[in-house]
């Protein structure tokens, strides 16, 4: 598997709510993508795959922005604001899903839950076993 994460950064970029709600076209998200992500043109091009002329001709027009490379083209600059415009342009309001991290804290409890109650089994046993086993003194 190729290695994904060599130009990503260590935090989100982002813009307000705002400024992506007052881009006028699509065009305008993808391009605040970029331009917040701090990537070169050649780098996003070369992560994409994408031809360095197919990709000056999506910004003057004369090209499209390939739609089986959004996910790709978000991650790389590492925030959703291609998305985010679609999102306020249907009127729908994109929450995130769980996180990996959220799902392991889940995991984790249930295990720890279950942990907890083996645990109050046996020392109720032992207590049993303590009270079983000791001889009236007399």
């Amino acid at each position: 598997m190729e290695q994904r994460g060599l130009l990503f950064r260590s935090d989100h970029k982002d813009v307000s709510d705002e400024i992506v709600f007052h881009l006028s076209t699509f065009e305008a998200a993808l391009k605040v993508c970029k331009e917040i992500s701090g990537l070169t043109d050649l780098q996003i091009t070369q992560e994409l795959d994408i031809d360095p002329a197919q990709w000056s001709r999506i910004w003057t027009g004369k090209g499209n922005f390939p739609h089986n490379k959004l996910d790709r083209y978000m991650e790389i600059c590492k925030n959703l604001v291609p998305l985010r415009w679609l999102n306020h342009r249907f009127g729908l309001e994109g929450k995130p899903t769980k996180t990996l991290l959220e799902l392991e804290n889940e995991a984790l409890q249930k295990e720890l839950e279950y942990t907890k109650k083996r645990l109050e089994i046996i020392e109720d046993w032992e207590r049993q076993k303590r009270g079983f086993g000791e001889r009236p003194r007399g």
